[in-house]
């Protein structure tokens, strides 16, 4: 192939026009890697919340808990699950604009809202099970050393997810940049 056959080649290159399915195809997340782990993450997740909501109450003595204790276990547990099918729908569904600027806008925005309710409801239900683990029970500094623990175990893990959103955040943020210097 010599230089002009090249050449030719790149100028017709651009010429095919495509479709809007397949346009769209091109565009679909749902094989991107990191969505096929946050797939895989909330593929056992949300099978694990909902068999802990099913058996909580004999399990972990839940009929012996007051019934607001009980009441908060379940609702944090379901704004938990509620969130995470929230924000798994968000991120597959990335395209929302007319043109590639304002969907990294919106999807910034959106990634926003979802490290707002991601942590809020991981830290609720975390608060919300260490309650009821520890409601009606008499604490002693064996299990005061294991509450701060757990506690203290919250506050990372609540730590680190922040610090997940924020870097999520930041990269559509920099695309966003160098997008409009682009332009």
């Amino acid at each position: 192939m010599d230089i002009n056959d090249l050449k030719s080649t790149w100028r017709n290159s651009g010429n095919e026009r495509k479709g809007m399915a397949q346009l769209q195809a091109m565009t679909q997340m749902k094989n991107h890697p990191q969505i096929r782990q946050i797939r895989m993450k909330f593929l056992v997740q949300v099978p694990l919340l909902v068999i802990f909501l099913a058996f909580y109450y004999d399990m972990f003595d839940g009929h012996t808990k007051s019934l607001f204790v009980n009441i908060a276990l379940i609702v944090s547990c379901i704004l938990y699950i509620v969130n995470d099918v929230l924000g798994y729908f968000i991120l597959i569904n990335p395209v929302r604009g007319t043109n590639i600027s304002l969907s990294l806008k919106q999807l910034e925005n959106s990634l926003k809202t979802m490290l707002f309710t991601s942590v809020s409801t991981s830290l609720l239900f975390g608060g919300t099970l260490i309650l009821f683990m520890v409601y009606d029970i008499v604490l002693t500094p064996i299990k005061y050393l294991l509450l701060s623990g757990m506690v203290l175990t919250l506050i990372v893990f609540v730590y680190v997810s922040r610090k997940n959103w924020l870097k999520k955040i930041g990269a559509i943020k920099r695309a966003s940049l160098e997008f409009e210097e682009i332009m």
